[in-house]
């Protein structure tokens, strides 16, 4: 069960990441595209900013967008779980 929570956080990952590159509609490429270090760190923030900061949840919340607050909430929780479960499995247990 906590595999397919994995993947499922996963797949979510990378559609916030296609929805801040502009290309969420688009199928995924079978090579991939050639970014250089600056647009991989600026896609990152701006993932980061419009997804996992507290200042996103804050600004969702502000709108009552309650599809969007729980996608937020879903990527927080299933974060915690993901990261446990890793940690768990690599020998750290406290």
């Amino acid at each position: 069960m906590i595999s397919n929570l994995t993947k499922v956080h996963e797949a979510t990952i990378l559609q916030c990441l296609m929805t801040v590159m502009g290309a969420n509609d688009a199928p995924l490429p079978s090579e991939k595209a050639p970014l250089s270090k600056g647009d991989i760190d600026s896609i990152i923030e701006l993932c980061y900013e419009r997804y996992f900061s507290p200042n996103a949840l804050r600004q969702a919340t502000t709108i009552k967008d309650q599809k969007h607050i729980n996608l937020l909430l879903r990527l927080r929780d299933f974060a915690t779980v993901v990261e446990c479960n890793r940690l768990m499995r690599a020998g750290d247990i406290g």
